[in-house]
């Protein structure tokens, strides 16, 4: 939910979009519509004002401004094999992500560069830390 704006969003994997209304359902408005194809997560960042997504078939996260959609931009797209929740803390610059595919992954973005990656295979019963430049 946009405070700013009252204004809540989803992703629609049927419609392969992004939509925004009000808290009420009415207005409803394309966010992005067009180059999505499973969002299976979204996170909302009220401070910069930018809309974060995770397509588990494209294998990327992606942005894009509140204000501008067309402000659009890649953010990951290597290493990832199928992301499917995000969140962000906006207040310390923090992006989080899970990763479900062949090694299940919990990844932590600062900045332009990953700080952390927590690794679990299923049949493990402990995390791995590792750390990467």
């Amino acid at each position: 939910w946009d405070s700013v704006t009252d204004r809540i969003y989803w992703s629609d994997i049927r419609e392969k979009k992004i939509f925004s209304s009000t808290r009420n359902g009415t207005d409803v408005k394309i966010f992005i519509g067009e180059g999505l194809d499973i969002t299976e997560g979204i996170a909302l960042d009220w401070v910069g004002r930018n809309l974060y997504w995770v397509d588990s078939s494209l294998n990327t996260i992606e942005v894009a401004n509140l204000e501008n959609p067309a402000a659009r931009a890649l953010l990951v797209h290597e290493n990832v094999s199928q992301p499917r929740g995000i969140a962000v803390d906006p207040r310390k610059g923090l992006m989080f992500w899970t990763d479900w595919g062949q090694v299940k992954l919990i990844l932590l973005f600062f900045g332009n560069q990953n700080l952390c990656f927590r690794t679990r295979k299923l049949s493990e019963q402990t995390w791995t830390d590792l750390t990467e430049p």
